[in-house]
């Protein structure tokens, strides 16, 4: 932006100056810039050249359509990502990190509400020592999950000085249930509290249908 704005400054400038030049030496018709000096007319053409290399820089930056169209597929979920970087390597690391974080919001409000509806259905309500305990559950499950999280597409464009890094993440949320099953078993408190309410049953129900 700032380079912008000196090359525009300078261009105004340089205009004015061809301006005025035109009507010192004539006050009907200004003199063409193939007859100013030498120095004006190199200072003119390095402006265009320089305001013809910005626009041609600005056009090549491309936006990849994955990232703008975000894949909807059943059993999985996404998270486009972008970051930017001196370095090509740390930018789509940087993108990647993004896209992790986006995916640990997804698969913790999935998980957060799947234990709600326990503590709900069981009576307990917000509880806090059950609250707690299901908090540590769903933090624990959902950093299981992302382990499978995968990069399926990514690609680098540079603006001036600096690489755009984007990346496309999936992971499977097929074994959700199962993973919130085994969270749930491992702590004797929340197994029973749980076992009884029919989402528990439910729950276990269809985990043991994909295991057969």
């Amino acid at each position: 932006m700032i380079k912008c704005a000196k090359t525009l400054l300078l261009f105004l400038f340089l205009t004015a100056v061809i301006l005025l030049w035109g009507c010192a030496g004539s006050k009907t018709k200004p003199e063409p810039v193939s007859q100013m000096p030498e120095v004006i007319q190199a200072q003119i053409q390095e402006t265009t050249e320089k305001t013809e290399q910005e626009q041609e820089e600005t056009e090549t930056i491309e936006i990849p359509e994955w990232f703008l169209n975000i894949p909807e597929e059943a059993g999985y979920m996404h998270a486009a990502a972008t970051a930017s970087s001196k370095l090509p390597d740390l930018a789509l690391d940087s993108a990647k990190n993004n896209a992790r974080v986006d995916l640990t919001n997804q698969l913790s409000v999935k998980i957060s509400g799947m234990f709600k509806r326990f503590r709900e259905e069981s009576g307990a309500g917000e509880n806090a020592e059950l609250r707690a305990m299901t908090t540590s559950a769903s933090k624990s499950a959902v950093e299981e999950m992302l382990k499978g999280a995968k990069t399926v597409k990514q690609s680098i464009a540079k603006h001036d000085d600096l690489y755009n890094g984007y990346v496309l993440m999936k992971m499977s949320t097929g074994d959700v249930g199962n993973t919130v099953m085994d969270k749930i078993k491992a702590n004797p408190d929340l197994y029973n509290q749980f076992r009884a309410t029919q989402t528990f049953k439910e729950l276990e129900s269809e985990v043991a249908k994909k295991s057969n």
